[in-house]
C-alpha cells in the first residue's frame, strides 16, 4: 500500500501493467544491484497506458482509496518531484472536510478512468 503521494514539478512519467513481482521473484544471487537492472529493463521495454506530466500526481489514488498498487510509474526524462507522506495529506485534508469530499471523489472517479484505460490497452481496444 502507499504510504506518500508524488507531485510531478517538472518532467514527465508514464503508468505500466509491468508486473514487478514476477521479477522480484526472478532475483538471483548477485543482489540488488542485479535486481534493479532487471526492474528497469523491463519497465523501459513496456509502453505507458497514460502520461503523466508537470503537475500531476502520482500515488493519491492508492493513498486516499487505501488501495494497493496496481501500477508502476516511469519517468523518461530527468524529473523533478516533491513527496507528501501519507500521514501528512490525511491530517490535511482532516482540517478541511469540504476539500476533502471533494478530493475523495475526484481519486474515485480517476481511479475508474485509470483503471479502464488500462483494461482498453490489455484487450487491444485503444481509443
Amino acid at each position: 500500500y502507499a504510504d506518500r503521494v508524488h507531485f510531478i514539478v517538472q518532467g514527465e512519467a508514464g503508468y505500466s501493467d509491468v508486473s514487478l513481482p514476477e521479477i522480484e521473484r526472478s532475483m538471483t544471487h548477485e543482489g540488488i544491484q542485479t535486481h534493479w537492472f532487471q526492474v528497469i529493463r523491463k519497465l523501459a521495454q513496456v509502453e505507458p497506458f497514460h502520461v503523466l506530466e508537470q503537475g500531476a500526481t502520482v500515488g493519491e489514488l492508492e493513498v486516499l482509496l487505501n488501495v494497493p498498487r496496481r501500477f508502476s510509474c516511469l519517468t523518461y526524462a530527468r524529473t523533478e518531484v516533491m513527496v507528501l507522506p501519507k500521514r501528512d495529506l490525511l491530517r490535511i485534508l482532516a482540517e478541511f472536510p469540504l476539500v476533502a469530499r471533494k478530493v475523495y471523489k475526484r481519486a474515485r472517479d480517476d481511479y475508474a478512468v485509470v483503471k479502464q484505460a488500462n483494461e482498453d490497452q490489455s484487450s487491444g481496444n485503444t481509443k
